[in-house]
């Protein structure tokens, strides 16, 4: 319904009798999902036209008819290297992210060129159908956008702060995988919640996020030192930062749910990633055995 709604607003010009402002401060919205409609409607509530792009679509049809200043990639993880590679090289400067399992090397280096200064958004809140939104911290912004998407965020009630440079983004990206992951796969080992995972199961936990936290260091590293890219190389993640804001994270919501139905396959692209790699995560490794005899009993 809410697609169909914003399919009112996407005017063409000749249809519009303020077409020549839809045409320069429209937003593309790719995706319509949970946070992409909140996204969408939060701008629409902040006066500015909104131009969706729905599954399936090819954002380029779009870009034809209207220049937009922003284009949020709302997208889930498995599709966002296909609908980057399809931005136009003169758009390229002006994508907002906001994925989970989100990296600097998925910008960097992406099919049809790197993206510029993308701003990047660390979701810290659940929205699902009919409810509204949950939060467990405030939602991260970062980058030239970040204005743009507060103002969508306000408009929710929703918190966010700001982050600056290269490592503080590394650290707010690498903190919401662990989170993701880390209670993801303690949760397909020992299901409950996170507070349970956390002072139950402390020791499990312990594993797997050492090895998330080797991962995201060497998905940083592989990066390519020169360059643009060059800041993000040099990043070293402080794990034990990370560990207490992981703690801190779970603690400020420790009903939270573990493992949901993505969890199997976050677990598969993590263990391609560290394949790619050449590294093993022996926590993960067993987390998968099991889940394989698992399903050879059934």
């Amino acid at each position: 319904m809410f697609g169909a709604a914003l399919r009112g607003f996407s005017l063409r010009e000749s249809e519009h009798p303020c077409s020549v402002r839809w045409v320069e401060k429209a937003t593309l919205v790719v995706g319509l999902g949970q946070l992409g409609s909140l996204f969408a409607e939060g701008l629409l509530k902040t006066g500015r036209p909104i131009v969706p792009v729905l599954r399936g679509e090819v954002i380029e049809l779009a870009l034809n008819t209207y220049d937009p200043e922003l284009i949020v990639v709302a997208v889930g993880e498995d599709d966002l290297s296909s609908v980057l590679a399809g931005v136009p090289t003169g758009f390229r400067n002006r994508i907002a992210l906001l994925q989970n399992e989100l990296r600097p090397d998925q910008w960097l280096g992406c099919e049809g060129g790197d993206l510029i200064d993308p701003t990047i958004v660390s979701v810290w809140f659940e929205r699902k159908a009919g409810k509204a939104p949950h939060v467990v911290l405030p939602t991260v912004l970062y980058g030239p956008h970040c204005g743009l998407l507060a103002g969508a965020l306000s408009k929710w009630d929703l918190p966010f702060r700001v982050v600056e440079g290269e490592e503080e983004l590394c650290f707010e990206l690498a903190l919401k995988n662990l989170y993701i992951l880390g209670l993801n796969f303690g949760g397909l080992l020992v299901g409950g919640s996170a507070g349970e995972l956390l002072f139950q199961h402390g020791a499990i936990l312990n594993e797997i996020v050492a090895d998330l936290i080797r991962l995201e260091q060497g998905l940083l590293s592989r990066i390519a030192p020169q360059g643009s890219s060059g800041a993000f190389a040099r990043v070293e993640l402080n794990p034990q930062r990370l560990k207490d804001a992981l703690k801190n994270a779970i603690q400020a919501d420790p009903g939270h749910g573990c493992a949901g139905r993505s969890a199997p396959r976050r677990l598969q692209r993590t263990l391609q990633h560290a394949a790619e790699l050449g590294m093993e995560l022996p926590s993960l490794l067993r987390l998968q055995q099991k889940l394989q005899a698992q399903e050879a009993q059934q």
